[in-house]
């Protein structure tokens, strides 16, 4: 009995040391099995994580990219309105510019043809020449005719003819003018110049001389001679205060500052 006892003990302790054993071989199994697990876990996380990296510079890449488009868009439509502005206000002032070109040419019209009335007939008729001889009065029609159509050469060449007659103070005023002007609308200053600075050494009373230095100051603006031109518009307030057409003077006076 005793021998049976001592049997069943040796085999109980054989069954728990091979028990042991297998429990020894079976754990660095699954640790190893657990580790292979967790490298591949932070193999898919280091993954996700440089994924994720991407995702965002990618993001903000794409985000700075808007914002700088969008800097730029803004930059260039507020640039493209301020030209717009910039052209809009050039183009009123060159309205305004040529609104008092157009003012100013209706201006010296007017005062051109102001000598000039027209017959029942329709034939023009020279008030200020009633008392000139016949012939000197028909150049001068003929030769503000011709100034009028535009053929200021042809209506020099008729004027000059009038001043060789030595004709009256008030005819060589006009004549000098109308030269005057002829020459300036040819765009030949300095002999326009030299015209109407004739009326103020010889008529400096007769009417036309406000206007004759008025003239000058127009030419001597024409050859960029701005001290020149204010000087003479200056002239023009001093020497005649009852000017009637001194806004004109004064406008042209800030023209040359």
């Amino acid at each position: 009995m005793k021998m049976k006892i001592i049997r069943f003990l040796n085999f109980a302790l054989l069954c728990l040391i091979l028990f042991m054993l297998t429990s020894c071989i079976m754990l660095p199994k699954q640790t190893a099995s657990l580790y292979e697990d967790v490298y591949q876990t932070k193999l898919s996380v280091n993954s996700l994580d440089k994924k994720l990296s991407s995702y965002n510079e990618n993001m903000n890449q794409s985000l700075k990219t808007l914002s700088e488009e969008s800097n730029t868009s803004a930059k260039t439509t507020n640039r493209n309105l301020a030209d717009l502005n910039e052209r809009v206000m050039k183009i009123e002032e060159n309205i305004r510019k040529l609104q008092a070109k157009i003012d100013e040419l209706v201006f010296y019209i007017n005062k051109d043809s102001s000598k000039v009335s027209v017959s029942e007939e329709g034939e023009p008729v020279a008030t200020s020449t009633s008392t000139a001889p016949s012939s000197t009065q028909s150049d001068m029609l003929q030769g503000k005719k011709l100034y009028n159509q535009g053929e200021y050469q042809k209506a020099i060449d008729i004027f000059n003819n009038v001043l060789t007659r030595n004709p009256a103070p008030n005819l060589a005023s006009e004549s000098y003018y109308h030269i005057g002007q002829c020459y300036f609308y040819l765009n030949d200053y300095d002999n326009a110049i030299k015209n109407f600075n004739q009326i103020l050494t010889d008529h400096s009373e007769d009417e036309l001389a406000p206007y004759a230095m008025l003239r000058l100051g127009d030419s001597y603006l024409k050859l960029n001679n701005k001290e020149e031109a204010q000087k003479n518009y200056q002239g023009v307030l001093e020497k005649y205060p009852n000017f009637k057409e001194a806004e004109l003077v004064k406008a042209k006076i800030e023209e040359t500052k």
